[in-house]
């Protein structure tokens, strides 16, 4: 059986209930799954009433908002429990505007970490879900800021950015490559960013580098690669605004997970989750 470790940060805006049994019905045990609760509403700590495997951690505080670096260091305390807690087979990081929508993704990601000792993350890589090449050059134009003579008034910072930057360069690296937010990361990757000391360095929280953006940047640093799980023909549909296609073909599509469930096209964000939320508890194949 493989097991899973779920990683899903919560703001106020965000349907976590909605996201979290999606993952319960499609994300087989062993299983844990932490929210990284940034909501300010006390009452999400009755999420863990849920399911025996959630844990609600609240975000760390004095760290900036956002979707930032700030985010990278919520997500820290998350990766560091994970690790911790027990030998995990895969990592699923999860935005909580992302949707779990069939089985097996896991079991498909555990035999690509297996197989390929090097790969880090599998997700929105090189090529969306519609097959288009994905632009990482406002990523690049950010980083080449913060590091150069811009980044100057955020010392500490530069310095760090550009130690990883050598180190991940002398890997392959392009600039400002990454895969999007959800994701599925290797628990080696994590387990080396602890032994480096990477899941401390607070000061990544004030980077203007999105968190899947400084993850990307860590993963080739750590010697590590990103690949590709999110093509035409991959379980997964993940693009940054909206979902790829409609919630129907997206089913009939056989894909596993998707994002963002925001919206598609007229439809909202209530009616895309809806949809699948029927289509998993109508089914005798899905819960």
């Amino acid at each position: 059986m493989v097991s899973t470790a779920i990683v899903i940060p919560a703001g106020p805006r965000d349907d976590i209930a909605d996201t979290l049994d999606s993952v319960v019905c499609f994300i087989p045990q062993p299983r844990l799954i932490v929210i990284v609760d940034d909501t300010g509403v006390a009452s999400t700590a009755r999420l863990a009433d849920m399911d025996r495997d959630i844990r609600v951690m609240p975000a760390r505080l004095g760290v900036p908002e956002g979707v930032f670096g700030g985010l990278w260091v919520k997500l820290t305390d998350a990766y560091r429990f994970v690790i911790r807690d027990r030998k995990w087979d895969v990592v699923l990081r999860m935005d909580a505007d992302a949707l779990m929508i069939g089985h097996g993704l896991e079991a498909l990601a555990a035999k690509r970490f297996a197989d390929d000792p090097k790969l880090g993350i599998l997700g929105a890589y090189e090529f969306g879900p519609n097959g288009m090449k994905r632009d990482w050059a406002p990523s690049a134009n950010q980083l080449r800021s913060e590091i150069g003579l811009p980044g100057l008034r955020k010392p500490t910072l530069r310095s760090t950015l550009r130690l990883l930057v050598h180190k991940a360069t002398r890997s392959g690296y392009e600039m400002g490559a990454h895969a999007l937010g959800t994701c599925l990361i290797s628990p080696r990757l994590i387990e080396v960013w602890e032994q480096f000391g990477w899941l401390n360095l607070s000061v990544l929280g004030h980077s203007r580098l999105g968190d899947d953006q400084l993850m990307g940047l860590l993963s080739a640093a750590a010697g590590y690669r990103c690949a590709d799980l999110s093509g035409p023909d991959d379980q997964m549909a993940i693009q940054w605004r909206g979902l790829s296609d409609s919630p129907e073909a997206l089913s009939q599509q056989g894909k596993t997970l998707v994002h963002s469930v925001r919206s598609f096209d007229d439809l909202t964000e209530t009616e895309i989750r809806s949809y699948f939320r029927q289509a998993r508890h109508g089914s005798s194949t899905a819960c």
